[in-house]
């Protein structure tokens, strides 16, 4: 994504997209409610691609959350499913951001 101009407006973030498992253990394609319900239970890091320019910033005026940074979210953390140049990413507000991994 770094080599295409789209930016997250606001306070939002795009971080990398997880694939997750499209068929149940059984072999039944899972519908969109079950992916998106598997998408919010994900525990895990997540490697932010691109900030939004009013992401909160600390007390010396950096943004908390910057291109290459890992951010663990919290378990009601609303994504939004997009597509730039064929490459799936996740979106999503900066303020569910429950913790930060500085890179």
């Amino acid at each position: 994504m770094s080599k295409t101009s789209y930016r997250p407006m606001n306070a939002f973030i795009t971080i990398e997209a997880i694939h997750m498992n499209e068929k149940t253990a059984s072999g039944l394609i899972k519908s969109d409610e079950m992916m998106a319900a598997e998408r919010e239970k994900f525990q895990g890091l997540l490697k932010v691609v691109h900030t939004g320019p009013l992401v909160p910033l600390d007390d010396k005026g950096v943004k908390q959350i910057e291109p290459g940074d890992e951010v663990i979210l919290g378990n009601a953390a609303v994504m939004s499913n997009i597509e730039v140049d064929g490459v799936e990413y996740w979106q999503v507000d900066s303020y569910q951001v429950l913790g930060v991994i500085k890179k």
